[in-house]
Formats: C-alpha cells, sequence, structure tokens
C-alpha cells in the first residue's frame, strides 16, 4: 500500500545511483561548453555580460543537481567540519609555503610586519 508521503512525494524514495551522478556530470560539461560556445562566440558578449546567463543558469543546474541527490547542507556541514579544518590547513601550508621560504620574507624584520 502506498503512503500519501510516498504518493506526495516520489523523489524522496528514487534511489539515486553511481551512474545518474555521471550523467549529471556529463550534463554539466555539455551545458557549460555549450553555454560559452553561445554566449561567447555566437553572441560575442563581453566576459561581464557572459557570465550573467552563465551564473545564472549554473546555479539553477546546481540548485536542480542538490534536489535530485536529496543534499543536506546540515548533514555535510556538521558531519565533515573535520575534514573541511583538515583541507583548510593543508590549503593554508600549500599556498602560504612558498611564501615563507622566500628570500625576501627572511631579511624582513618583526617591526616591517607589524607596521602592515
Amino acid at each position: 500500500m502506498t503512503t500519501y508521503v510516498e504518493y506526495a512525494a516520489p523523489h524522496r524514495h528514487a534511489q539515486t545511483t553511481w551512474w545518474g551522478h555521471l550523467l549529471w556530470l556529463l550534463a554539466a560539461t555539455v551545458g557549460s561548453w555549450a553555454m560559452t560556445a553561445s554566449f561567447a562566440g555566437g553572441f560575442h558578449l563581453s566576459r561581464s555580460l557572459f557570465l550573467v546567463p552563465y551564473v545564472v543558469l549554473t546555479a539553477i543546474f546546481l540548485v536542480g543537481y542538490w534536489r535530485w541527490g536529496d543534499f543536506n547542507l546540515r548533514h555535510h556541514l556538521v558531519d565533515n567540519w573535520g575534514w573541511g579544518v583538515v583541507a583548510t590547513l593543508l590549503v593554508h601550508l600549500g599556498v602560504n609555503r612558498p611564501t615563507m621560504v622566500s628570500e625576501t620574507v627572511a631579511q624582513w624584520s618583526v617591526t616591517d610586519l607589524l607596521s602592515y
């Protein structure tokens, strides 16, 4: 027997498969290429004008993917915050390491750094 909840929201019970995510990725790739080809190549829009429809259509596509995959932002933020901290530290070290070991930084004094 189908309950009212199952009947009202069948997308909640749709199983998202691994190949479904690949199809979304393929659609995003083809859609991105088509938008770039039509807006920049076909209509010859400037970069600032090109970004307006590109951002709007990409946002619509992203919201559609989140709804299809039943994305839960609270779940991802609460359960995966530790990985975010680890990734932030690794990116920080990767970006700042060349700066920390450069010769010009080694020649600065503490007063030069504090004067900013």
